[in-house]
């Protein structure tokens, strides 16, 4: 049911439906949104409302404190009626599913209500319900208790069939308890609100630790270096997950730091990856190369953060350590440096950043190839050193190579070819090349909001690089559009007062100066006109 007709219905229950202030319409719509538009929790407000005389908003009141009461009264207009509940007409639902749909459903509630990727269960079963991208500690007593419980819903004859699954999504729609929307490549399950209480609070007692094990592992199994269609999707579950945080074994804390930081959720990636570096320090050697990784992803997430100090003295103990380790001719020592030199470029310690660039690229070019992603992206680090020095020419030669070797070998859609592109895009807006510009930045915001989502910082960069460009090229109603948009976006992910939201007001403020500017121009210009 709509909102509106929701609305609508509940204003049939008042007990004075003709006096509605802006106040009873607020507290009316509260009341719908609460209720979640399900009809027959609507009906049962209705009904209360018009038997006890109360408002929406004493109703509202009492559902906060009263829930399951509320909603286990039964519905009914006169003495001989029928009369059933909300959590009634859940139970008489529930009971009718088969037991592995029952067992789905509850650990279904142990996840945010909406946007679950059904592609997250098959991406689980790939990887045998137990295989971690990392783990770099042993697993303990409730990994396995929950890949016992997975086990039990999901191949309970020891094999997986995809059909099976089918079967389980098709009796809970049957039976109303969810319903499919399309994602992004993957079916998004989705619960309605009170649903999804009911059964989570009915799971019992002696049962909900294995459905919280089971849940806590299956997202965790979620976490992949590279993107997944549901990659994009785990976030909200993540920090649905939060009040288990600070009781997160080591393997699935590193999971779901992997899982916020390639959402752009950096804050919440560095709570968990500073608690792993914290822990393994405590049980490993310090030159211990798991020690390592987990460090360098600390470093990657203080620098998405903007603290590059702290990044750089990180970064600077991984290239240390993995040399040591690993020795200079290493993959992993490489990626290391890399990333290292793109600190120092961010810390405009260029001379510094040129150097290292030069020696990773040569060293990467003869171990790995020139077509190696490793390779690419120290092309692309070079590149961007050179933009600071400004060496535009030398510049947007490597960078039109970069977008060439990532299409070649990446693909359009990987998240490093839209990066090559939005970067291309920005050198043609330096040089003058608008048009090249404008067209490369509009294809890359369009890939960046389908792949990474409208909310990840990526896409709002791109979103603020094409407002740049429309800025240069003279376009300032549409960059105004734009910047106006990336502000709204800046203040509800990072706040009012972060530095990126106070430079993408800054930037709106001076457009906008300079639209002004342009009238008052073309006032005076129609002032002279001969009469």
């Amino acid at each position: 049911m709509s909102m509106e007709e929701a609305v609508k219905l509940l204003f049939h229950g008042l007990s004075s439906p003709e006096l509605v202030t802006d106040k009873v319409r607020k507290d009316t719509v509260a009341l719908a949104e609460a209720l979640g538009c399900l009809p027959i929790a609507l009906q049962q407000a209705c009904t209360y409302m018009r038997q006890t005389k109360c408002s929406a908003g004493a109703y509202l009141s009492r559902l906060s404190k009263n829930k399951t009461k509320l909603l286990n009264q039964k519905v009914k207009h006169q003495v001989d009626m029928r009369s059933i509940s909300t959590y009634a007409a859940f139970e008489m639902s529930f009971g009718k599913l088969p037991d592995r749909s029952q067992k789905l459903l509850r650990l279904l509630s142990c996840f945010h209500w909406a946007g679950f990727p059904l592609e997250l269960i098959n991406l689980a079963a790939d990887h045998n319900f137990s295989d971690y991208e990392e783990a770099p500690v042993q697993h303990g007593d409730d990994f396995r208790i929950g890949k016992h419980q997975l086990e039990s819903i999901f191949v309970p004859k020891g094999e997986w069939d995809t059909t099976n699954l089918d079967e389980m999504i098709v009796s809970l729609q049957n039976y109303s308890m969810v319903t499919l929307v399309q994602g992004v490549d993957t079916l998004l399950l989705q619960m309605h609100t009170l649903a999804h209480e009911w059964v989570q609070e009915c799971i019992p007692m002696d049962e909900k630790h294995k459905y919280q094990r089971a849940a806590v592992l299956l997202l965790a199994l979620g976490a992949r270096k590279e993107r997944t269609a549901s990659t994009q999707y785990l976030a909200s579950h993540v920090l649905h997950m939060n009040s288990l945080w600070d009781c997160l074994d080591v393997n699935t804390a590193t999971a779901f730091g992997s899982i916020l930081f390639e959402n752009g959720l950096y804050d919440g990636a560095l709570k968990l990856r500073e608690a792993v570096v914290e822990e393994l320090q405590k049980a490993l050697n310090s030159k211990d190369i798991t020690l390592s990784n987990s460090l360098r992803s600390l470093g990657l997430t203080f620098s998405a953060l903007g603290k590059l100090a702290e990044a750089n003295k990180l970064q600077e103990e991984v290239v240390k350590l993995r040399k040591e380790i690993l020795g200079e001719r290493h993959p992993d020592t490489i990626r290391a440096s890399i990333s290292l030199s793109n600190i120092y470029s961010g810390l405009w310690k260029l001379k510094e950043a040129e150097e290292l660039q030069e020696e990773v690229l040569k060293l990467s070019k003869e171990v790995l190839g020139a077509h190696h992603p490793i390779t690419i992206a120290a092309l692309n680090n070079l590149a961007n050193s050179y933009i600071r020095l400004g060496k535009l020419k030398e510049a947007k030669v490597l960078r039109e190579e970069v977008m060439r070797l990532s299409k070649e070998i990446l693909g359009e859609r990987n998240t490093n070819t839209i990066k090559a592109s939005n970067n291309l895009a920005l050198i043609y807006s330096d040089l003058g090349r608008f048009n090249e510009a404008e067209s490369l930045q509009k294809e890359a915001v369009m890939l960046n909001r389908e792949i990474m989502g409208e909310h990840h910082p990526h896409t709002i960069a791109t979103l603020n690089n094409l407002a740049r460009i429309y800025h240069k090229s003279g376009k300032l109603d549409e960059a105004e559009a734009l910047e106006e948009e990336v502000v709204k976006l800046r203040k509800e992910i990072q706040g009012e007062q972060h530095p990126l939201t106070i430079r993408a007001l800054n930037t709106l403020e001076l457009t906008r100066h300079r639209l002004q500017q342009a009238g008052k121009a073309k006032g005076n210009q129609v002032n002279k006109l001969p009469q």
